[in-house]
């Protein structure tokens, strides 16, 4: 669920939240809910930082190229890239989950500013 904010940059999202035990400690792994069909969370440092709704009209001529991309993840994470390193739509952890439902938590990020993708 995301909900635009009185600032239009800023969004609340609501995101699933796991534990997962690592050689280093428990750190969190972060996902969209599986009907998030278009969106993605950009990282920064492995912490959510921005939300990108690709059908959000901010971003209408991204996705007239976006539409005709095979590998929309990886087309995505190419371009994040160039803008900052320590970017990424990859939340990835390697270690062990903790088993049960995951916490369903509310965070508000900002919109990933058009300018990143044209």
């Amino acid at each position: 669920m995301v909900k635009y904010l009185n600032n239009m940059d800023k969004i609340n999202v609501v995101l699933e939240v796991e534990t997962v035990l690592t050689l280093s400690g428990k750190k969190s792994f972060y996902r969209l809910p599986d009907s998030a069909y278009g969106e993605w969370i950009i990282f920064e440092n492995k912490l959510p930082k921005y939300y990108l709704n690709v059908f959000d009209e901010d971003y209408h001529e991204f996705l007239r190229t976006f539409e005709k991309i095979k590998d929309k993840d990886e087309y995505l994470e190419e371009i994040i890239k160039k803008i900052n390193q320590s970017l990424s739509i990859r939340n990835s952890i390697s270690g062990i989950r903790f088993f049960g439902k995951p916490k369903v938590l509310s965070f508000t990020l900002e919109k990933l500013p058009p300018s990143f993708l044209l």
